[in-house]
């Protein structure tokens, strides 16, 4: 009985899992871009469709995600943890406030 688990176990985790993340922008039209975070420096990607509203499947650990608008307003960038086991919360990206 516990080879049988054993092997269901690693079977699962050889198996990988992926994380749905969900993220849109308020006010529309923000061009998302997100990475990876972990075992390496990950390129920025964009998010398809990159405006406003996105659905994607990961298998990163973390991810940073932030968005920029047509007038050049960017907004913070947002470190998300993810699991396997849960998808995160949808993700809202506003405009970061005016530095002075």
């Amino acid at each position: 009985m516990k080879k049988i688990l054993a092997i269901c176990a690693l079977a699962a985790l050889a198996a990988g899992c992926s994380t749905h993340v969900r993220i849109r922008t308020e006010p529309e039209g923000g061009v998302i871009r997100y990475r990876g975070e972990g075992r390496a420096n990950f390129r920025w990607k964009y998010a398809y469709p990159s405006t406003t509203k996105t659905e994607f499947d990961t298998r990163y650990g973390r991810i940073t995600t932030y968005a920029r608008w047509p007038d050049g307003s960017e907004s913070e960038k947002v470190s998300v943890p993810l699991s396997s086991f849960r998808d995160p919360p949808e993700i809202v990206l506003r405009p970061a406030p005016a530095k002075r």
